[in-house]
């Protein structure tokens, strides 16, 4: 059934209030909402979402991390080859913002990891690049090891990483931990990750669950992964047994009740539900939530991003 919109008051459009400067020395000019990282994933191919003045102040307001993806790549050989007409807006609108930007950098991850010459270069290209188009760090979304031994090889990339790196260069990783597959996260470079991003959710509609959440979170907290590098993965979209609709999109004009988590045959995380995982992670500890992904959000009082941006400032001042 349809109803009118509640229009968002003045005080939940305005820019967050509680941005404080993080404490980590590598990371010291980071922002933190609730003394937690908010990281946005973002499409390199949606360059509205930072050039579009509502959009862009919406989401960079309710993040303090963006994670670029489309905009960097690399070879068998470890050559990297980056888009800088796809970075020049975010770029630009997380500058202006005080915000921290990092790139995905995806290629054949099995195959270069394992050859330590390619991995090499691998290492020597994603530093000039970050250098040269003065991005805050590098992000590696590998789906997935398959093996112990491909965790290994991703391990020695992300430690070599970080001994080439200079200071403050951020480095992180999207990961899974269903079951018991303890390959599917790089435990052995924990010292070189700034954070590890679970991403708990789709395309399966049992995934989008916070019992699915809450499971394969304690997986990475019982391998090993330490609480304050563990980012909970939140989903901005409809599922059911593939990626669907964003929440604006699957939502259209519909105000459904806070609680309900699907809608037209697709399932999603509503307010309800992103505020109890949200509160969760912030009881277990964790180092933050984060978005896949921004520029599908509701900007009005079905808001799923400031749902969250809410239940970390209400923890964070219960604590």
């Amino acid at each position: 059934m349809k109803h009118t919109l509640t229009i968002l008051t003045a005080l939940l459009l305005a820019p967050l209030p509680a941005l404080h400067a993080a404490d980590s020395p590598k990371t010291a000019d980071t922002v933190t909402i609730g003394s937690r990282i908010v990281v946005g994933y973002a499409l390199a191919s949606r360059p509205q979402f930072f050039t579009e003045p509502a959009t862009r102040d919406f989401i960079l307001d309710r993040v303090t991390h963006i994670v670029l993806l489309g905009a960097a790549k690399f070879d068998e050989k470890g050559i990297v080859t980056a888009d800088e007409k796809l970075l020049t807006a975010p770029l630009a609108a997380t500058r202006a913002k005080n915000r921290r930007i990092s790139v995905v950098f995806g290629g054949p991850y099995a195959r270069v990891f394992a050859d330590t010459q390619a991995r090499d270069t691998l290492i020597a290209q994603v530093v000039a690049a970050c250098q040269r188009h003065q991005l805050d760090g590098a992000d590696f979304d590998y789906e997935y090891p398959n093996t112990m031994q491909d965790r290994t090889h991703f391990e020695a990339f992300l430690n070599g990483l970080r001994v080439a790196a200079p200071k403050g260069m951020l480095i992180s990783a999207a990961v899974n931990a269903w079951g018991a597959d303890k390959h599917l996260v790089p435990i052995g470079a924990m010292e070189a990750l700034d954070w590890v991003f679970l991403m708990a959710y789709g395309p399966h509609p049992h995934r989008m669950t916070f019992e699915t959440a809450d499971r394969e979170l304690r997986n990475c907290l019982a391998w090993g992964v330490p609480p304050t590098k563990l980012v909970l993965g939140l989903p901005i979209y409809g599922a059911n047994g593939t990626d669907g609709p964003g929440y604006r999109d699957l939502l259209g004009s519909h105000v459904l009740d806070r609680s309900v988590d699907a809608h037209k045959n697709w399932h999603f995380n509503g307010p309800a539900t992103i505020e109890k995982k949200t509160r969760h992670a912030a009881e277990l500890g964790l180092g933050g939530i984060g978005w896949w992904y921004v520029g599908l959000d509701c900007q009005d009082d079905r808001s799923l991003m400031q749902t969250a941006v809410k239940a970390l400032l209400d923890t964070a001042s219960n604590r």
